[in-house]
This record gives structure tokens, C-alpha cells and sequence, in this order.
């Protein structure tokens, strides 16, 4: 594993982003990007907030000590697998009002994304998982991949465990700690390919692929550090693997990935509810890639890819994130929340990731 900081460390070390560059630590310098300095303050606020620094296990350094003067960070992250790039929307209603800038390094190309309440994981080809502080561009650590193919999809838990899929494989790597563990695969979708993944609150992996004999979108659930895989739930078609999340009350939400979402009770229950989002009718259809819930869970937001032209896209090459309304109590999924996008990127291809940050309660 290629690593320039402990994932410990840099987990105790953040709480929420700065306003300005981090100080020194003795054992490395992560540092706010200017460009994400100078855009987090221009944002305004209510108040300052205050945040204690926290030691490092180790004690070899500490973040900041004290109190010091914070903004709120929030924050929306979309990758473009197809344009090769990046992009970071700072939060507000609708997401219209800014631009994506800063983006994140050129090094991450466009794959998976994933946030955590303390580090945001970046896929880049061809084996790299990159882990930034969330709203910074400074490089903390970095994950190596078997590399068969991209980072699709990425996520993690809060003991440090962290999954990927590998494009077109049935690779699905696994992290812990600082050991690299050696690949795995969900054998009970064989020889069908796994796609999206997310991770429940005990640790169990939820991988969203295709079943090659029956030919519909199925989510498996694999025991933690992917011991073993079992049938979860299986989306009828028309579908495809799309991406899937779990809420705080471990509903399970699937996206078919051809305009629907599906919502099933916890611990692979029956189908809660569904909602078609986009019709293949519509002049405007368009379809979702990767999901994730906003930080407080009432909306769904999705990695959009535009398949038809429309007056935002004069082609079908467009992208934005789009949300769906969602109630987490009941795991009802509610209509298109129009105000609630992000600017269309007219040239670009697909969305491949998302990510909001802070996260939600999972």
C-alpha cells in the first residue's frame, strides 16, 4: 500500500474544513488548497463555529489545538469518468448558484467517490484510491488497487475498512488499516460482474451487479471483509446495475440505473417502495450512474447522465446531479426536487461518482 500518513491519524485529525491552510504537524503538512480557501471565504455564515483539535493516536502530532474559527463545509462531489475529471459544488438552494471549482487534483480521473465524516476516497485509473480531508485538495494518503480495471465504485465503514470494484471485473478490493488484503470477488453472481457497493452500520457489503442467466440487476450482501456473499434482493428488468445506499435506518435504496429507484426494509426485506424518475418518453430522459443521501437523508442525489438532448444539453454528452425528495423514517421516495441540481456540464460524458459531504448517519 503506497501511504504518506496513517488513515488513523488523518481520521482523528479532521473535524470540520478550515478556513485557512492547516499548521505544520511534525509528521506531515495537509494543507487547503488557496483556490478552496479563498471560495470557502466568500460563503456566509451565521457564526463562527469553534473546533477543539484532536490528537493523533501515537501522539506524533496534532491538527490544530485550541479554538479557532471555522466555516461550515458542504459540499456536493461529482466525477466524470468519461471527461477524466473531478468536480466539487459548494452547498446552497439550488447548487445553481456556484461553480464547480476548485476541482479535485487531475490525478483523480473521474471514478468512484465516497465520503466519510472524516476523509473523502477518490478513485483514479488505473489503481488508486486517493483520500483527501473533505473540501481540500492536499493529498493524505493513498490506496493501490489490483489495477484489472478503475475504481468504479468505493465505500466504507468507520473502522477503516474500505471496499472497491474494479470496472468490468469481479475484482472487488478490500482495505484495512495499513494492509493491503488481497482481492476478492461476490462468487454467487458468477461469471456476472459487481458494479456499486455500499456498507450497512454492522460492516455487511452490499454489491449491485448483473445476473448474466436471468438478466436483471441483483444486490448481493457479503459478511464483512467479504467472507462470504448471499442473494439480497433482485430488481426487476428492465434494469441495470446502478448505484445503491443504505440510510440511518438501513432501508436499502437501489437505483436501476434506466430511471428508477427502489427502496427495499432493512436486512434485505420486501420492497418498501419505488419511483420512476425519469420516463423513457420524456425528451429530458435521463438516468442515474452512483447514489448517496444528503447529510440529513431528505433527498437522494444522483450522478445524472443526460441520453437524449434538451435545452440545458444540445447533445447527449451532459451531466449534473440531480436529487429526489426522500423520507428515511418510512423509506418513501418522493418526486424530482427541481431546485436541487447542480450546473449541467454541456460536452462532458457520464457521471460515474457521488459523493455529499457531510454524510449521512450510516
Amino acid at each position: 500500500m503506497n501511504r504518506t500518513a496513517s488513515s488513523r491519524d488523518l481520521t482523528q485529525e479532521i473535524g470540520v474544513c478550515p478556513l485557512g491552510p492547516s499548521r505544520q504537524t511534525t509528521h506531515r503538512k495537509l494543507t487547503l488548497s488557496l483556490a478552496a480557501a479563498a471560495l470557502f471565504a466568500g460563503l456566509t455564515t451565521s457564526g463562527a463555529l469553534a473546533f477543539a483539535g484532536h490528537a493523533t493516536s501515537g501522539a506524533t502530532s496534532t491538527f490544530r489545538s485550541g479554538m479557532d474559527p471555522m466555516t461550515p463545509c458542504k459540499v456536493i462531489y461529482l466525477s466524470d469518468k468519461t471527461g477524466a475529471a473531478d468536480y466539487l459544488y459548494m452547498s446552497g438552494s439550488p447548487y445553481t448558484s456556484y461553480v464547480p471549482l476548485p476541482q479535485m487534483p487531475a490525478v483523480d480521473n473521474g471514478w468512484g467517490l465516497y465520503a466519510t465524516k472524516s476523509v473523502i476516497y477518490a478513485g483514479a485509473a488505473p489503481n488508486a484510491i486517493n483520500v483527501y480531508k473533505p473540501c481540500g485538495s492536499a493529498l493524505g494518503f493513498s490506496l493501490t488497487t489490483a489495477g484489472l480495471g478503475a475504481p468504479l465504485s468505493i465505500a466504507a465503514d468507520y473502522s477503516g475498512d474500505v471496499y472497491a470494484t474494479e470496472y468490468g471485473t469481479s475484482t472487488i478490493d478490500w482495505f484495512s488499516g495499513a494492509t493491503d488484503h488481497p482481492t476478492t470477488t461476490d462468487t454467487p453472481r458468477s461469471p456476472g460482474l459487481p458494479y456499486y457497493l455500499a456498507i450497512d452500520n454492522v460492516g455487511n457489503v452490499y454489491t449491485s451487479g448483473w445476473d448474466p442467466t436471468n438478466t436483471f440487476e441483483q444486490i448481493d450482501i457479503c459478511t464483512p471483509h467479504m467472507a462470504s456473499c448471499s442473494f439480497c434482493e433482485a430488481v426487476p428488468s428492465p434494469s441495470w446495475p446502478g448505484g445503491v445506499a443504505l440510510d440511518g435506518s438501513q432501508h436499502l435504496i437501489v437505483n436501476n440505473e434506466i430511471g428508477s429507484l427502489w427502496v427495499y426494509n432493512a436486512g434485505c426485506g420486501t420492497l418498501d417502495t419505488s419511483y420512476v424518475y425519469s420516463a423513457s418518453a420524456s425528451p429530458t430522459h435521463f438516468s442515474f450512474t452512483d447514489i448517496t443521501l444528503a447529510t440529513g437523508e431528505n433527498f437522494i442525489w444522483g450522478a445524472k447522465q443526460f441520453d437524449a438532448p434538451q435545452t440545458a444539453c444540445p447533445t447527449p454528452y451532459c451531466m449534473d446531479a440531480q436529487a429526489v425528495h426522500y423520507n428515511p423514517t418510512f423509506g418513501t421516495l418522493g418526486v424530482i426536487a427541481p431546485a436541487k441540481h447542480t450546473p449541467v456540464i454541456s460536452g462532458d460524458g457520464p457521471g460515474g461518482g457521488i459523493a455529499v459531504w457531510p454524510p449521512g448517519p450510516v
